[in-house]
């Protein structure tokens, strides 16, 4: 597993409300739950001044906008717009703004101050995230969560179909991880170490590539 592999995901190639897409996404939900991935993100963006709206957050690939919703019923200040190919979910927030299309041609327009993503670059091919990385240098923060690329996840990603996801979030899942980052490998496609910006990049032991990159502006 040197290589990253990208393969295209079957929840990428159902209409956002088919029901076997609807079914993935609460999966997604719950995994999640699981391997702490929104708390972490609720901790990144909290102590980079993001609850009390002065930072405009930003997040590319927000699918049905779960993680933002709890966090906006907790700082209900927070300056936040949400890029994404579905159309706006129904009952979106009026405090949240909503951007349909693809983010790497809808992010020069937006702006914004804190860049978050969560299982959402490993789409990206090293081109596309080469593009992406060129239109940071205006951010001040990019948090985001991804597959990590070993071969023990795909083990434990096994054991998580014991909690009763369906065919997509199976399949989907060992694709995201052969997707997935190892080391530096992100902030590098990315281009923020030659830029300069400070870095901390991590595996957590559920399989998680995590990383928060900074920079003053």
């Amino acid at each position: 597993m040197t290589k990253r592999v990208l393969t295209q995901e079957i929840l990428d190639q159902l209409e956002h409300d088919h029901p076997d897409a609807l079914r993935s996404r609460a999966d997604l939900i719950r995994i999640n739950g699981i391997l702490g991935n929104f708390r972490w993100l609720r901790k990144a963006l909290e102590e980079q001044g993001a609850a009390d709206g002065s930072a405009h957050v930003v997040e590319i690939g927000a699918g049905d906008g779960h993680f933002i919703r709890k966090f906006a019923a907790a700082h209900p200040k927070v300056n936040y717009t949400a890029i994404d190919l579905a159309p706006k979910p129904p009952e979106w927030p009026s405090n949240l703004n909503w951007k349909q299309g693809d983010a790497l041609d809808c992010l020069p327009e937006v702006g914004g101050d804190i860049l978050i993503a969560n299982l959402f670059l490993h789409h990206l091919t090293d081109a596309q995230l080469a593009k992406l990385g060129e239109g940071l240098s205006g951010y001040r923060a990019v948090i985001c969560n991804e597959p990590a690329r070993f071969r023990a996840f795909h083990v434990l990603g096994k054991g998580v179909q014991l909690i009763g996801v369906n065919y997509v979030t199976r399949f989907d899942m060992h694709a995201s991880i052969n997707a997935g980052f190892r080391h530096t490998e992100l902030p590098t496609a990315l281009g923020l170490e030659q830029a300069g910006w400070h870095i901390e990049a991590f595996h957590s032991i559920f399989g998680i590539y995590r990383m928060l990159a900074t920079q003053e502006r």
